[in-house]
């Protein structure tokens, strides 16, 4: 089974704030211009990373949040299936991938 989200609206800005402390170490041995992006983002204070993240166009805020979410597939099943299971329902999520 297939279960689609449609995201509407993102808040760009709060997650490379939220994202970049926990990602710093391993930003700087990823390859990409996605991983370049948020390398440089990664040694701004908060303030500063929401001006830019404001100020990036929307397709290359596309891609850090592709490349965050797809970069860390294993952390994210595993936070929805450890919540699945608080909630007491039984899940196993396969994959999870962000798509442009």
């Amino acid at each position: 089974m297939k279960i689609v989200l449609d995201v509407g609206q993102i808040d760009y800005a709060a997650i490379a704030v939220k994202a970049l402390p926990l990602l710093r170490d391993r930003i700087r041995d990823m390859d990409g211009p996605a991983a370049r992006m948020l390398g440089s983002l990664a040694s701004l204070p908060e303030p500063l990373v929401r001006t830019t993240v404001a100020a990036m166009p929307e397709s290359t805020k596309d891609q850090m949040v592709a490349y965050l979410v797809n970069s860390n597939e294993e952390r994210i099943i595993a936070a929805a299936q450890s919540f699945a299971e608080k909630q007491g329902i039984c899940l196993a999520v396969n994959s999870i991938r962000v798509e442009e």
